[in-house]
């Protein structure tokens, strides 16, 4: 019985393993669709000195997901043009200082702008770039973890002149400011804060 039992989990876990379904992709350079895969052995990783036992990670340079067999992979992420996870887009994009390409979350479309953030050495950095011309037309602003006066600010000096079409990203936003400082201030440094609830978000 007991090795009857123990068939059945092995089957059963090497099934689950093996017959994984994804609907999560990167295109890569070559134009090819790569499917990410969960976690299923839930291991823990430390890569770069980041730890992580998610289903995928971006660390400063590489693309880190699993494939079919739940074997960790890696990949180059100035060779990815676009990630595609739960409801979250990345596109390839230049970051200011070593001018190498990585991926961005788009956070915001509008006519004439992409608004995007770039997660690296444990802090997001927000991003304007013109679409018509490619080009960043922010100088890169780093978020910090405890600044809620200086989103508040960012939000009024920065964002409002380039969201006059777009006031229902605006509203989000200021939804997500509408607590006190404090609360605002304790949550997890790697979450969201301003651009809670905004994931490629199309300005109509």
């Amino acid at each position: 019985m007991r090795i009857l039992i123990l068939a059945i989990f092995i089957t059963s876990f090497y099934t689950s393993v093996f017959s994984q379904n994804s609907t999560n992709y990167f295109i890569n350079k070559e134009g090819e669709n790569v499917l990410l895969y969960k976690n299923i052995k839930k291991k823990r990783y430390t890569k770069y000195d980041y730890s992580f036992d998610t289903d995928y990670a971006l660390t400063g340079q590489f693309l880190w997901y699993h494939n079919k067999e739940g074997k960790l992979k890696k990949e180059g992420q100035s060779n990815v043009k676009e990630l595609h996870y739960n409801g979250a887009y990345y596109i390839n994009k230049p970051t200011k200082g070593n001018g190498q390409n990585r991926l961005h979350e788009v956070l915001i479309v509008t006519e004439k702008y992409t608004l995007t953030q770039y997660f690296w050495s444990s802090y997001y950095w927000v991003y304007i770039f013109d679409n018509n011309s490619g080009k960043n037309i922010l100088q890169k602003k780093k978020l910090l973890p405890n600044q809620y006066d200086g989103d508040k600010e960012f939000l009024k000096s920065t964002l409002l002149p380039k969201l006059k079409d777009c006031p229902g990203a605006v509203e989000i936003m200021r939804t997500n400011l509408n607590i006190t400082k404090d609360e605002y201030d304790n949550q997890n440094m790697f979450v969201k804060k301003l651009f809670k609830g905004l994931s490629n978000y199309q300005c109509e």
